[in-house]
């Protein structure tokens, strides 16, 4: 960025078009002039002294012109050093708000980022365009919906969408009958990542706000849609849901750049920020359950082999197709980071990756406030 930064600063400083101008000007009258001269001489010698006098008058003309010229090369030229030096001057002040790390992508993981929260300026970045499946990360889209449009105390009933959960599905024990609010339904979703959670949360948001009693895959594909006009909203364009839980399907992909995008926006939902930074939840629902949520992110588990300080929560993502992959928001002394990894073949991958891009985050950090 900041090379694309110095070569549009480069650029301004470029011959001007009126200085290319005058040069094919200068070039065409001295062939006119030359033309002139050649037949002038045929004439008698009356009109030939004629011509040498009007042809000194024309040399003087043209030695002030080329005075002229001169004075214009030496200005511009006196310009472009300045230039070269005030490109300089912005590209180090650049280096002072956004000092350079040197960082390749994790061994064993398929494409990572890492953004500044505010700004999401991109410190690092592999694959990051490349439209991929990102797994359950689609539950932070699913979450962000849901809360969108209903409030955290609304009393959801589980039903017969629970018919839809795929086998194999990661679910959080919820059982038809069930009473709960979205707010504890939230809790099982982001957290125990359950995809039995993502298809309640679905069908009832669909039917609250299409106000018709759909079916339970008609209202899926409502929520579906739903999904989609909130990426485009917040700037996700590369992106597209067709299931409300990340299961692996063609038309159910993201990009590294547009999660990010979406992590930020959920992380500044109040709820889901104190959900997914929680490593166990225990809720006692309405129907007097009680249910029991650990965080799929062992990077939040201080028991773990994996847990680190600087992680303050998000998601995490696994399918065959999308492989291990985590979103995570992290600070540093007050500063907050976005980082992700995607397409890692294990959970010791997945988490080692996001260390090394936690060390990168901190070597820029200090490269940046020391």
């Amino acid at each position: 960025m900041l090379d694309n930064g110095l070569n549009n600063q480069q650029e301004q400083f470029a011959e001007p078009p009126a200085l290319q101008s005058r040069k094919k000007d200068k070039k065409t009258v001295k062939a006119c002039i030359a033309l002139a001269v050649a037949a002038l001489l045929l004439v008698a010698s009356l009109i030939a002294a004629l011509f040498q006098f009007g042809g000194q008058e024309q040399a003087e003309s043209a030695g002030a012109e080329g005075s002229e010229q001169s004075a214009y090369f030496a200005e511009s030229s006196e310009t472009s050093a300045e230039s070269e030096e005030v490109s300089e001057e912005i590209y180090e002040e650049s280096l002072e708000l956004f000092p350079q790390i040197e960082a390749v992508l994790p061994e064993n993981c398929q494409a990572a980022g890492i953004y500044e929260f505010g700004s999401l300026y991109c410190i690092f970045a592999e694959n990051a365009t490349e439209k991929r499946s990102l797994a359950s990360i689609t539950k932070l889209i699913t979450a962000s919906v849901a809360l969108k449009y209903l409030s955290p105390e609304y009393e959801i009933t589980a039903g017969s969408e629970l018919d839809l959960v795929k086998p194999d599905s990661s679910v959080c024990g919820l059982q038809k009958g069930y009473k709960l609010t979205l707010e504890q339904l939230l809790y099982g979703l982001l957290m125990s990542s359950g995809n039995d959670a993502a298809y309640t949360v679905a069908v009832n948001v669909a039917r609250e706000v299409s106000e018709s009693e759909l079916n339970d895959k008609e209202a899926v594909e409502y929520f579906c849609v739903l999904m989609n006009e909130l990426a485009e909203e917040i700037g996700a364009v590369n992106s597209s849901f067709a299931n409300p839980e990340g299961w692996d399907d063609e038309n159910n992909y993201s990009t590294i750049a547009d999660i990010a995008l979406i992590a930020r926006y959920a992380k500044e939902i109040e709820l889901i920020a104190e959900i997914s930074k929680t490593d166990h939840y225990t809720a006692v629902i309405s129907s007097g359950e009680e249910m029991v949520f650990s965080n799929s992110n062992f990077m939040l588990h201080p028991e773990s082999q994996f847990y680190n300080s600087a992680v303050t929560g998000l998601k995490t993502g696994s399918t065959s197709g999308a492989g291990k992959c985590l979103a995570a928001t992290l600070e540093i002394d007050g500063f907050e980071y976005i980082a992700v990894v995607m397409g890692c073949p294990d959970e010791q991958s997945r988490y080692g990756a996001m260390k090394t891009l936690i060390e990168y985050v901190e070597e820029y950090h200090e490269l940046k406030f020391s």
